[in-house]
């Protein structure tokens, strides 16, 4: 329950309970930070360094081995797959994850083919062998791509 330590010191407040579920963005309340603590985590922040342009692989380049990569041959092949064996050219796939609820969760992007789907497992060994395994078998429950990127105006 959300006790407010702000407007309502010791009572139950809708504000906190907003943040606490993520949909407010008042973090003084529920013992988030104040907007000095807020700038100051700033400041921290935009000292990072920009890394540096053309320091990363090439578009050509092959992924290095690993025994996870190993473990899942078609999950890593839909990662990194350039070209079909025709020769034709393949937009790599993308893979989101996460760990909500409970759950690993992961959102596969078919940018190729211009689907998408989401999958989810209680552990991540589980997630990533029913991932792997609905890729090889052609099973996966594909939906159309809701989002359409614009071209450069």
């Amino acid at each position: 329950m959300p006790i407010c330590k702000i407007t309502r010191p010791g009572q139950w407040c809708g504000e906190c309970y907003a943040y606490l579920k993520g949909k407010a963005a008042k973090p003084q309340h529920a013992g988030g930070p104040s907007g000095t603590e807020r700038s100051r985590v700033r400041s921290r922040l935009m000292a990072l360094a920009r890394a540096a342009k053309g320091k990363g692989g090439t578009s050509e380049s092959t992924p290095q081995m690993c025994r996870l990569a190993e473990g899942y041959p078609t999950l890593l092949e839909f990662l990194t797959l350039a070209r079909w064996p025709d020769g034709a050219e393949r937009q790599r796939g993308t893979v989101l994850m996460l760990w909500e609820e409970g759950n690993f969760k992961c959102w596969l992007n078919d940018r190729d083919g211009d689907r998408t789907a989401w999958a989810s497992g209680v552990t991540l060994t589980d997630l990533l062998a029913s991932v792997d395994a609905s890729l090889e078998a052609d099973t996966v429950p594909w939906r159309a791509a809701g989002f359409k990127p614009r071209g450069k105006k």
